[in-house]
């Protein structure tokens, strides 16, 4: 599977679908079930040799349960890389939904995922800001699957040549240079499209904040706002630290330096919105007004991602 191409063809999808939904209230009840839990929206990959070959940093693993694959990402038996990747991990009930807690025994940061919601937050972030992502855990045949974007302290890249998909730990500088510098291009830009991806598809009243599940705002108020505030920050005091054990090949610098403008005026543009947000929208029940400035975030927010996402395109082809 190639998670660039397949990914740029779905979300011109979904973003057109979204724009025309902007102007029609009676598509925001069906931009709710996008992105569900259905075991019947997740393919198993039957073909052993098409199954990748996972490695983590440059050592293969071999699973004894297969890779599954759902729309545009990998998700991975949990159960079995849990040691790998020097984890734990518990499964717990909360008003009938599955609550999955995961902790880094190398510092004690424990991640909390939710297999109703796209929604995760971790323990160590400040604010404790929550993190959309298009899919979510899921409990196969009793077995734990987590898609692969939610690692935590992991980059992540596939190899379509190759049949290979690499986990790779951000602490890691043993690697390969180019395939850390890949790794973390991809890991990055998912981050990016994870949020179009909520801004598209989010019904109006759940982007703006308003009738918000426990299990869609885990860790106090979730909405656009939120969202923003849980951008990856490139071109700020953030960026040393993003690249800062990477050498960025020659040949890639010119093209890096446009997806970082892209990248920067992309979340410059979040947090102009967000901030605008702040002015219009406290205080209020969810009505008419409300739903109008909904519908201008999603078209200007798409309108910048359109420029990300040729940066995007044009730096790894």
């Amino acid at each position: 599977m190639n998670i660039k191409k397949y990914l740029s063809l779905a979300l011109t999808l979904i973003l057109s679908t979204s724009l025309i939904a902007c102007g029609n209230s009676k598509n925001k009840e069906n931009n709710a079930n996008i992105n569900n839990n259905s075991i019947n929206n997740t393919n198993e990959i039957s073909d052993s040799e098409s199954i990748p070959a996972l490695y983590i940093n440059d050592k293969e693993i071999n699973l004894k349960s297969q890779i599954l694959v759902t729309q545009d990402n990998f998700l991975l038996p949990y159960e079995e890389l849990s040691k790998n990747l020097n984890t734990s991990f518990k499964i717990e009930q909360s008003n009938g939904n599955e609550v999955i807690e995961i902790t880094d025994l190398n510092n004690d940061i424990k991640q909390f995922l939710y297999t109703s919601s796209n929604f995760s937050y971790d323990s160590n972030t400040k604010d404790s800001k929550s993190y959309y992502h298009k899919d979510r855990p899921k409990i196969v045949s009793k077995k734990l699957y987590i898609p692969i974007d939610y690692l935590y302290n992991y980059d992540f890249y596939y190899n379509l040549e190759n049949n290979q998909l690499f986990l790779i730990s951000k602490s890691e500088t043993q690697v390969d240079n180019n395939l850390r510098y890949l790794a973390r291009l991809n890991t990055i830009q998912n981050k990016f499209d994870n949020f179009i991806s909520a801004v598209s598809t989010l019904p109006n009243d759940k982007l703006l904040g308003f009738n918000l599940t426990p299990e869609e705002a885990p860790n106090g108020f979730i909405g656009f706002e939120g969202l923003a505030n849980g951008l990856t920050q490139l071109n700020d005091e953030n960026f040393e630290e993003v690249f800062q054990d990477i050498v960025i090949p020659e040949d890639h610098k010119n093209q890096f330096n446009t997806y970082l403008i892209a990248s920067e005026n992309f979340y410059n543009k979040a947090l102009e919105l967000s901030t605008s947000l702040e002015k219009d929208r406290h205080n209020k029940d969810f009505n008419k007004e409300l739903d109008n400035l909904a519908n201008n975030i999603k078209i200007e927010m798409i309108e910048e991602y359109e420029n990300l996402k040729t940066a995007y395109d044009n730096l790894i082809i």
